[in-house]
């Protein structure tokens, strides 16, 4: 029969222990015991988030594909998080993006995508960007992770490439916008033109900062045929698009998915209740479901 082991933190650690005594630490995921004068720390592997199948991905052809969604509770002014697959393809615009939202304004647009020397970036239009991550290959995939903290000036961007922290974007004034504009996945909503080509799969919202260890957690936990389920990862997961592998994706004649066929729409697969539920799904414009392809 399972033993369940008695819980602390890393602030409120017994004052009197007896040796042998042992604990897990809920707020650093460590497993302590006391040897008799100090306490020894046993540093988590990193969580393992349970699969799920996954056999499709959303192709943008670079030209006039792009996805949208218009649902102001995935506004995303400040501590947010964005992931997502994506595997870019040749001839593409400088500074697309794979998710873009904002006011088209100084300041108040915002990227999650490319800078034009092939690094994976936040892009704060007129305020500032980072360009020192590396340079990524065509035709490759990789997992990106996108995490905002702070507002104004004190703003913090991180951006993380296959599990590890790619760069720190910081020194930026961010702008609130009053409107919201909706969100294009795979198209810049500033210019209009710089059309993502390539895939995305499986991408998520949360409406707060996922850790360091978090982002690892869910690189580590994929396999190649199965996703990570990202309810599995925070409690503030707001909307996921699994890009044609959700219960109710369609194509665009309403039917069930499959390899090249238009997409129809791409529902919210999260089961949060509250902010981002139906109306966050997302609809396709000439892009085309894809097997994800290794």
């Amino acid at each position: 029969m399972p033993t369940t082991i008695p819980t602390t933190t890393s602030t409120t650690r017994p004052g009197s222990p007896s040796t042998g005594d042992a604990y897990f630490e809920t707020d650093t995921k460590d497993y302590i015991i006391y040897d008799g004068s100090n306490w020894r720390t046993y540093e988590s592997d990193e969580a393992r988030y349970p699969e799920i199948s996954n056999s499709l991905s959303a192709f943008f052809d670079g030209t006039d594909d792009s996805l949208s969604a218009n649902d102001s509770s995935l506004s995303l002014q400040t501590d947010f998080s964005i992931a997502c697959w994506f595997n870019r393809g040749s001839g593409v615009a400088s500074w697309d993006a794979l998710v873009s939202w904002g006011s088209a304004s100084s300041g108040r647009y915002r990227a999650f995508g490319f800078s034009n020397t092939n690094r994976l970036t936040f892009n704060a239009f007129g305020m500032g960007y980072d360009n020192s991550g590396q340079i990524l290959s065509n035709s490759i995939w990789y997992h990106g992770v996108l995490t905002l903290s702070g507002t104004g000036s004190s703003a913090v961007a991180k951006v993380y490439v296959n599990g590890n922290l790619d760069s720190t974007v910081t020194g930026f004034a961010l702008l609130d916008y009053s409107t919201y504009g909706g969100h294009l996945f795979g198209r810049s909503t500033y210019g209009g033109s710089e059309y993502y080509n390539g895939h995305i799969d499986e991408l998520g919202i949360w409406n707060s900062v996922l850790t360091a260890t978090d982002v690892g957690s869910i690189y580590n936990s994929y396999s190649t045929s199965d996703a990570v389920n990202l309810n599995s990862v925070s409690d503030n997961l707001v909307a996921w698009y699994r890009m044609g592998d959700s219960s109710g994706d369609t194509d665009s004649g309403g039917g069930t998915p499959s390899n090249n066929d238009v997409i129809g729409t791409v529902v919210n697969a999260s089961t949060v209740s509250g902010s981002g539920g139906s109306n966050a799904n997302i609809t396709g414009s000439n892009s085309t479901y894809s097997t994800t392809i290794s």
